[in-house]
């Protein structure tokens, strides 16, 4: 499947085409070539054992929304693989709580792209973590 036909996929609620985002959850709230943002109900089989949101699930959040946003740069019939992400942690969140990552580009190259992430919590868009990545486009 090329890239676009994926892209409208997922941005027409159809995530059986992406089954990670089908298993967490994960919904598109809005997907374009300059922002991307994917929303989360978090639930209790997604804390740790201070009850906690885990911050594994907030960091797949932000890189499935920093990955689709560099696919559209892409095209084609183009991948892309993380090659780091880091993520900084301000506040924590609880089972229930409904996440957002919005996605935003830093620098696009034709291989490696370099994007970032905000996760907030919907509800009153408190900022819970920041992240930074780059990817690599693969065939």
């Amino acid at each position: 499947m090329n890239t676009e036909s994926y892209l409208a996929m997922i941005a027409n609620g159809n995530s059986g085409a992406n089954p990670l985002l089908e298993s967490l959850g994960i919904e598109v709230v809005k997907m374009g070539p300059q922002e991307v943002q994917f929303r989360l109900k978090s639930t209790p089989d997604m804390q740790q054992g201070a009850g906690l949101v885990g911050g594994g699930v907030l960091a797949t959040l932000a890189d499935e929304a920093m990955a689709h946003l560099c696919l559209f740069h892409l095209g084609g019939e183009k991948a892309t693989v993380t090659l780091e992400l880091t993520m900084r942690y301000i506040r924590s969140a609880k089972p229930g709580d409904i996440i957002v990552a919005r996605a935003f580009r830093v620098k696009m190259g034709r291989t490696v792209m370099h994007v970032e992430a905000d996760i907030l919590r919907e509800e009153d868009q408190c900022l819970l973590a920041r992240s930074q990545a780059v990817f690599m486009a693969v065939s």
